[in-house]
């Protein structure tokens, strides 16, 4: 039973052994009244989530590969592919949502107050105070550039404050590194205050402030490119992208509408071998919730439940539920697993080879409710699976038997 530990407002579990009465503390702080306690011991009831959390990202983190999505997190998700309307509220797009596999903490800086050079050298000056840069024509169009190399696969935060721009020419603008072509996200015009986007920079990046008219002045401070690590999701194209919607539980999801809606992945991921989980609901059209390419990809979903869809046939798999969170164990040579909550271990199917790049996530014309996704390249454990499917059964809330 609950108690008090004498002479202290301590609350712990009394047990009498052998005539002895012997207290498990349950919280000790200090002199903490009860009250607080019990609100304390009310918080520890609810931090569970907080516990699998903790698990999931040291899960995560031991993997080459990974993917975990959440929809319910309106930190990840924009309503723009360039990451410059945040999703509010429930009925809107999603057009980036941000990988949560490698925390989301952002990487070292990569613009630095010295590297800015003039671009037209003679039409203006360049002048520099702490982290502030001012950009001044003396003759007609002039600039200041920046250029980040390329270094692989990344997603890019764009960030900065301006003090002063005119309406008329002056921007600020991203491009790809080595020219003027290839813009990587609106031009900032007629601007004041904080600005922050993101862009992929993959193939580099060229930073360009431009002040375009003789005696003209753009002032920026606080110019900063970070890499924000993971594996994202994006859509480009306004009308292929799911809507944030929330269920009758409150819980939110995004919902594909069943003809071209659908994600690609900010660079391929290796799942060959490797645990897949996802939280959603039985489609009534079929399509595959990851895929590399035009192939069907795993974790594919029809009116009858979810497979893994092999060269075309569909093996015997898991059946299908209307609210209902699914594991896809593969191990790179033969066999796929799979198993629910509720169910548990499902038939063991044929894999197919040639999945080694997965770059579509949610392939159309899939139609199911989508409320998360946690997958990690590399053999799991029993107590890795079950933490897996604790955190999707909590996102949905409420499990179909």
């Amino acid at each position: 039973m609950v108690d008090v530990i004498p002479g202290t407002n301590n609350r712990a579990i009394r047990e009498v052994i052998d005539g002895l009465e012997r207290f498990t503390p349950i919280i000790s702080f200090g002199g903490a009244s009860l009250e607080k306690q019990e609100q304390i011991e009310a918080l520890l009831g609810q931090s569970v989530s907080l516990l699998t959390l903790i698990g999931l990202n040291y899960f995560l983190a031991t993997g080459a590969d990974a993917l975990w999505y959440d929809p319910s997190d309106f930190s990840t998700l924009f309503q723009d592919a360039d990451g410059t309307i945040p999703v509010t509220a429930v009925e809107q797009p999603v057009g980036l949502m941000l990988g949560k596999d490698k925390g989301l903490v952002r990487g070292p800086e990569l613009v630095f107050i010295a590297n800015w050079n003039k671009y037209n050298t003679s039409n203006g000056t360049i002048s520099t105070s702490g982290e502030t840069i001012t950009v001044t024509s003396t003759n007609g169009s002039f600039g200041a550039i920046q250029d980040i190399a390329a270094s692989g696969p990344k997603l890019l935060e764009v960030s900065f404050n301006i003090n002063s721009m005119l309406t008329g020419g002056q921007n600020i603008t991203v491009y790809e590194v080595g020219g003027f072509t290839v813009p990587l996200a609106p031009a900032i015009t007629a601007a004041i205050g904080k600005q922050k986007f993101v862009v992929n920079g993959s193939n580099g990046v060229r930073l360009y402030i431009r002040s375009p008219d003789t005696g003209q002045s753009v002032s920026v401070s606080d110019f900063s490119v970070r890499e924000i690590p993971g594996t994202h999701a994006y859509q480009e194209t306004s009308t292929a992208r799911p809507i944030l919607k929330q269920d009758e539980y409150g819980r939110y999801y995004l919902q594909p509408d069943g003809t071209d809606d659908q994600y690609l992945l900010s660079k391929p991921i290796d799942l060959n071998s490797g645990l897949i989980g996802w939280a959603g609901s039985t489609p009534t059209k079929s399509g595959a919730l990851l895929a590399a390419g035009a192939s069907s990809g795993y974790l594919s979903g029809s009116t009858s439940g979810w497979s893994r869809d092999n060269g075309g046939t569909i093996p015997v798999g898991l059946a299908g539920k209307a609210r209902q969170s699914v594991l896809a164990i593969t191990n790179g040579t033969t066999n796929t697993q799979f198993k629910d909550s509720v169910s548990g271990t499902a038939s063991v199917t044929a894999l197919s080879t040639g999945l080694g790049a997965i770059d579509t996530l949610l392939k159309n014309p899939i139609d199911s409710r989508f409320y998360g996704l946690i997958a990690r390249a590399g053999p799991s454990t029993p107590a890795e699976q079950a933490l897996v499917l604790r955190y999707l059964d909590s996102l949905l809330g409420e499990v179909s038997p």
